[in-house]
């Protein structure tokens, strides 16, 4: 099932939520060292991609986001990836708007 986060920017209206496995979820953050990470949300990847970012308008690096809904070694957890590469300001606004709609 895909989400779309609510009162997103217009850049990020496409931005969905992806769910992933408990596996794909750890393996993504035990690969590098995030860009970010709190509460269960990262950002990971090789700084390699940049372009403008939708809320600052500079060029930034992109990265990949995560995030997961409840306690990371509980069964009952949701782990959910990002569509699409994000700055570190687009990032941080998505996860202000956590948990995604429907």
């Amino acid at each position: 099932m895909q989400t779309r986060l609510p009162q997103a920017p217009a850049a990020l209206d496409a931005t969905l939520w992806l769910p992933v496995t408990v596996a794909r979820y750890w393996e993504a953050l035990g690969a590098v060292p995030p860009q970010y990470s709190a509460s269960g949300a990262f950002l990971v990847g090789e700084p390699y991609r940049s372009r403008p970012c939708s809320i600052t308008g500079e060029i930034l690096e992109t990265y990949d986001g995560f995030f997961c809904i409840g306690p990371r070694h509980h069964n009952d957890s949701k782990f959910f990836a990002v569509s699409t590469d994000l700055t570190e300001p687009e990032f941080l606004h998505l996860i202000s708007t956590f948990p995604p709609t429907p």
